[in-house]
């Protein structure tokens, strides 16, 4: 907002600086000399001294905010490519399984017809 305000002020300073003039640029320097005295009268009358802790701590909650809207950004992500990767892995286990069972049903055919082949041939002999 500060800065929004900031630029509207001295918008002349920073569109077609080509085209200022002399006593443009005189104004400006006027003006900006007193806000200059301005602020320095505003902070002789308030000798309060400012914690660096408040100045800073503005930036820092910034920071921590853009941290931590990062993580919470990756976060899906990172779930997103652990459930592509599960289902993958999903659907090689279930091929794998089909290539193991299809042997496993014939052997298992097999031996149920080697079992009733022996029975037959023992109940022959009996």
């Amino acid at each position: 907002m500060e800065l929004d305000q900031f630029m509207m002020k001295h918008r002349k300073e920073y569109v077609d600086l080509h085209q200022t003039t002399e006593q443009v640029k005189d104004s400006i320097e006027q003006q900006k000399t007193q806000e200059d005295n301005s602020i320095l009268d505003t902070t002789l009358a308030n000798p309060e001294p400012i914690e660096p802790d408040e100045t800073q701590a503005q930036p820092c909650r910034v920071q921590k905010q853009q941290l931590l809207e990062q993580v919470l950004q990756k976060e899906p992500r990172n779930l997103l490519d652990g459930a592509r990767q599960t289902e993958t892995k999903m659907v090689e286990m279930s091929a794998l399984n089909h290539l193991m069972a299809t042997p496993v049903l014939q052997q298992a055919k097999q031996i149920e017809f080697l079992y009733d082949q022996d029975s037959s041939e023992v109940h022959a002999f009996v």
